[in-house]
């Protein structure tokens, strides 16, 4: 259904183009969107600018990772600023999926992704959680659990094990498809099934 809303009449200088129209053209014609964008960052360079006439913004990087992981084909990019850590302990995250018996959460080096592997103590399998409770830093990648662009999760502990809910989407961590080697875990409706029950491991 077509937005509610009338065409963009704005125009500059009065009685010149309107808006909506000039955006019409280019959506037509990318090549003159191009040369006239070129025109336009050219006269923009030359024109230069005094070093009063800027000021720094705000820093919005310092502390943020950023890892693209690709899941089922389609690249995801997920942002999160680690949390200071607790390092009292250091854990394994283990799965009540039968399918991944002996097996652990993992950041996997040959891959890049964080997947399940034969369990072996070594530092790409052990976790530390921060402070907050919301992220498991990887102790060997130095990085937080990701899935599909989700770092944060909202831990529900059950006791004898917990789920973890995607701040990103309300989902919850589901492993069914780390069955799979190499294959990553994804976020999915509540099921309450064992591929979304997770339990710790003292290292």
């Amino acid at each position: 259904e077509a937005p509610i809303c009338g065409k963009q009449m704005l125009a500059e200088p009065a009685g010149s183009t309107p808006t909506y129209q000039i955006f019409e053209e280019y959506a037509a014609d990318q090549a003159s969107w191009l040369h006239d964008f070129t025109l336009a960052f050219e006269k923009m360079m030359r024109n230069g600018y005094d070093d009063k006439e800027l000021t720094d913004g705000p820093d919005l990087h310092t502390g943020l990772d950023c890892d693209i992981q690709t899941t089922r084909g389609a690249s995801i990019n997920g942002c999160y600023i680690k949390d200071p850590i607790d390092t009292s302990a250091t854990y394994m995250i283990a799965s009540k999926f039968k399918k991944l018996a002996n097996k652990v959460y993992q950041y996997n080096p040959q891959t890049g992704k964080f997947d399940f592997g034969a369990k072996t103590g070594a530092d790409n399998q052990l976790w530390r959680k921060t402070k907050s409770g919301k992220q498991f830093i990887n102790v060997l990648a130095d990085k937080a659990l990701t899935v599909e662009g989700s770092s944060n999760f909202n831990v529900q502990d059950f006791g004898s094990y917990f789920l973890l809910e995607s701040t990103l989407n309300g989902r919850v961590v589901d492993c069914w498809l780390a069955k799979r080697a190499r294959s990553s875990c994804r976020t999915w409706d509540l099921k309450n099934g064992p591929s979304q029950k997770f339990y710790l491991v003292e290292a």
